[in-house]
């Protein structure tokens, strides 16, 4: 019994394995038993098949019964065969474990089970080690280090890039709780981009990461806050001897016509003088 993603029960037993033309993998849930099949990974349904029967000794699309197609980023694909249902349809988007359907006896079967395949630029691989792995290339991770620019990963499947930019070529996945020197920042598209390595850029936004600056930046940080402080107390204290002064010296236009008179400071009586007067 080994690690499954593309069961909902996450555990799954091989019944066959990929090579001596088997193109894929068949799997059952565990101790042998019918269960949930579920999408590998975030992308968008291609093709599905349905009303299909069991159909020993068929091929073609035939052989795989009801079954389901996933376009993905980089390049990659992922089909899931003999489904007794089918929960989705062409066109939809769907995210990493949302419910294809259940694994069935449909087509060229010999029994319930989920043939699974991965295609890598429309070439089937082996899909054994992606059944609990990312499609994609893992970047390394690195020990924490308070000497260091770091940051941790808080969310699965977060793309790592060639460039600074959404557009750019995806080169792996960023592991969850995952932490990574970075070199660099760039804000660009309404995102701030960590620099991790030679042309590998992460996006930030919301809470995908937390950043450890390295300890002396941390140091500087503190200080300027303190010192942010102290400037806010001493701005303060002068904005109240201001509004004080205000409040003692004003000039204001008489009500009366051709008059003026001035406050000359607090509790002092008002003096009013003609225009023309001296």
């Amino acid at each position: 019994m080994i690690n499954c993603r593309v069961l909902k029960g996450g555990f799954c037993e091989i019944t066959q394995e990929y090579g001596n033309n088997h193109i894929g993998i068949d799997i059952v849930g565990k101790n042998y038993t019918i269960d949930t099949v579920v999408a590998h990974s975030n992308g968008i349904v291609t093709i599905t098949q349905t009303n299909q029967v069991n159909n020993q000794g068929s091929t073609g699309n035939a052989s795989y019964g009801n079954f389901i197609k996933i376009e993905h980023n980089n390049g990659y694909q992922t089909l899931y065969a003999h489904l007794e249902t089918v929960n989705v349809k062409v066109g939809d988007r769907v995210k990493k474990g949302d419910i294809l359907g259940i694994m069935g006896n449909t087509g060229n079967s010999y029994g319930a089970h989920l043939h699974f395949e991965v295609w890598k630029n429309n070439v089937r691989i082996n899909p054994y080690e992606y059944l609990d792995k990312d499609l994609f290339e893992s970047i390394e991770t690195v020990l924490r280090d308070e000497n260091k620019n770091q940051l941790k990963v808080n969310v699965d499947d977060l793309r790592i890039r060639e460039n600074a930019s959404i557009n750019s070529k995806i080169l792996g996945i960023a592991s969850l709780n995952g932490i990574y020197n970075y070199y660099e920042t760039k804000e660009n598209e309404g995102y701030t981009w960590y620099r991790i390595d030679d042309n590998k850029w992460i996006a930030a936004s919301d809470n995908w990461i937390t950043i450890y600056p390295k300890k002396e930046e941390q140091l500087d940080i503190n200080l300027e806050i303190e010192n942010l402080k102290k400037e806010i107390n001493t701005l303060t204290e002068e904005n109240r001897n201001l509004k004080e002064q205000i409040e003692n010296f004003k000039i204001f236009i008489a009500p009366k016509e051709d008059f003026y008179y001035i406050k000359l400071s607090k509790n002092q009586e008002l003096i009013y003088k003609k225009k023309d007067s001296n």
